[in-house]
């Protein structure tokens, strides 16, 4: 619950971070020129309304909850794995090279589970509304 409040706080600030970065991208005749985060935040809110700020709201709650079972799912079993290949024993806990070896695996994990919900997070946050009809493409 407590990550879904986070992404609910943060989710605004994504907004702007993706739309900063595909307004330095997208033609100078389409460009929004916001000036920092708080203007693309209070723009967004003004033009497109406070419901703006909240595009790929759902698929950012599942790419955190991707990634927790990516990294927790992987981790313990990535541990075994990494300390029988390095021999490492175990009895006093794992060995440092055995923790670094499944944080990588884990963290490699994690990015892979959370990548697709990224993606439709990223599209739905970029998404402008068609000129003619007005409606948006996702």
């Amino acid at each position: 619950a407590s990550g879904s409040i986070a992404v609910c706080i943060g989710t605004p600030f994504d907004i702007a971070l993706v739309r900063l970065q595909s307004d330095s991208m997208a033609p100078v005749a389409e460009r929004k020129n916001y000036g920092n985060v708080f203007n693309a935040l209070t723009r967004t809110a003004k033009e497109e309304g406070v419901g703006a700020l909240y595009k790929g709201l759902a698929p950012n709650i599942l790419r955190g909850m991707a990634m927790n079972v990516g990294m927790l799912a992987c981790y313990d079993q990535a541990k075994e794995t990494v300390g029988k290949l390095l021999g490492d024993p175990m009895t006093d806990g794992p060995a440092l090279t055995t923790q670094i070896g499944a944080s990588c695996v884990a963290g490699f994990t994690a990015a892979l589970f959370s990548m697709p919900f990224d993606l439709i997070k990223s599209r739905l946050m970029a998404q402008k509304p068609d000129p003619t009809t007005g409606k948006m493409q996702y």
